[in-house]
């Protein structure tokens, strides 16, 4: 997959980097060093349902493979969401919410 930044346009990341990263933890682009992020509503809308699921495994007592099975399932899940979420220009926005990067 290739991940271009919304600065620059090129290619900015790699796969383990996109997997790791999160709207707290921006990652700095290889090609023109400003940095990428993901947008908090999309982001929340991987991890809260992930939570909720992993409270679920946990509720119904899974025990041995199907726990296994079960978390192996989950963090698939939240990896490929992960990998589909777009990147957006990290940086602090003021209430205007106008989106801008003036930087």
């Amino acid at each position: 997959m290739i991940y271009r930044c919304p600065h620059c346009g090129q290619d900015c990341l790699s796969i383990a980097q996109k997997l790791f990263m999160s709207p707290a933890n921006p990652v700095s682009c290889r090609n023109c060093g400003r940095s990428v992020t993901l947008r908090w509503s999309h982001y929340l809308l991987v991890i809260v349902p992930a939570v909720i699921a992993l409270a679920l495994i946990g509720r119904f007592g899974f025990e041995g493979y199907q726990l296994l099975a079960a978390g192996g399932a989950l963090l698939a899940a939240v990896g490929l969401a992960q990998l589909l979420l777009p990147l957006v220009k990290a940086g602090f926005r003021s209430g205007t919410g106008s989106g801008r990067d003036d930087g």
